[in-house]
C-alpha cells in the first residue's frame, strides 16, 4: 500500500516537470540583462547627455564711461576775406548799420574826419572808420547813421570777383570791365577815377581809378553816395 502511493507520487512529480518545462517553452522572451527579483538593475554603460545649460562668457568688468560733457558752441570769428563785391568784403557789407559794423571786430574806432567826433552828427555819410586788417589807413570803410555804410575801399591782395586788384594792368582792367571809362575822359586808355557796374548789384558801382596803367584804387560804393565827389 505504501509503495504505490510512493509510485504515484513519483509519476505525478515527473508529470509536474514535463508540464513545467512546456509552459516555459512558450514564454515571452525580455530584453536586456535577466535581474533576479528584488535585486538592483546594473548601472547602465550607455554615456548620458547633460541638459543643456546656456553658455555664459567671461567678460572683462568695464568701469562705467564718463558722462559725455558739452562742449560749448564756437562762434566763428568773421573775417574780411580776399573778395570785395558784389555787396561787400566779406562780414563788412554795404547798408550795414555803424553798430552792427562796429560789432564785427573788423573795423577801427569811427570818426568823423571834419570835426574829430566819435558819433555821427546828423545824416549822409560823416563818418569813417579804417579796416583793421589793412597796412595802412587806406583802406577805410564810409558811413552815416541813416544809411550805415556807404563805401568799402579795398587793399594790397583784395580783389573783385572778376579779378581785378590793386596793381592789375589797364588791360586787365578793361578785359574784366569793358565799360570802365575815366570821369574826365571818354578815353578808356586814359588814367584818371572811374566808375563801373557792379556785376549782381545793381545799387552799386566800383570806383576804380588808375595811375600809369595799373589800377591804383579800389572801392565798392553805393551808386548813390555823398562821401566824395
Amino acid at each position: 500500500m505504501k509503495r504505490a502511493t510512493l509510485a504515484l507520487g513519483l509519476s505525478g512529480l515527473a508529470g509536474l516537470v514535463l508540464f513545467t518545462g512546456a509552459c516555459g517553452s512558450g514564454a515571452a522572451h525580455l530584453e536586456g540583462s535577466a535581474v533576479p527579483f528584488g535585486a538592483s538593475p546594473a548601472p547602465s554603460t550607455a554615456p548620458v547627455s547633460p541638459a543643456s545649460a546656456p553658455v555664459v562668457t567671461a567678460t572683462s568688468a568695464s568701469p562705467s564711461a564718463p558722462a559725455a560733457t558739452t562742449k560749448p558752441a564756437t562762434t566763428e570769428k568773421p573775417q574780411l576775406g580776399t573778395v570785395i563785391g558784389p555787396r561787400g568784403l566779406g562780414a563788412v557789407r554795404l547798408g550795414m548799420s555803424m553798430s552792427a559794423a562796429s560789432a564785427t571786430g573788423l573795423i577801427g574806432k569811427w570818426v568823423n574826419p571834419a570835426t574829430g567826433a566819435t558819433t555821427p552828427e546828423g545824416g549822409g555819410c560823416s563818418m569813417t572808420a579804417p579796416l583793421k586788417e589793412a597796412p595802412s589807413d587806406d583802406a577805410t570803410v564810409y558811413g552815416g547813421k541813416d544809411r550805415g555804410i556807404i563805401v568799402i575801399s579795398a587793399y594790397g591782395r583784395i580783389r573783385t570777383p572778376e579779378g581785378i586788384r590793386i596793381g592789375s594792368s589797364k588791360a586787365a582792367l578793361l578785359e574784366a570791365y569793358p565799360t570802365w571809362r575815366p570821369i574826365a575822359e571818354e578815353n578808356p586808355e586814359a588814367d584818371g577815377r572811374g566808375l563801373v557796374a557792379v556785376p549782381g548789384n545793381s545799387k552799386a558801382n566800383y570806383r576804380i581809378a588808375t595811375v600809369n596803367g595799373k589800377v591804383a584804387q579800389l572801392a565798392l560804393q553805393f551808386k548813390t553816395q555823398d562821401c566824395y565827389e
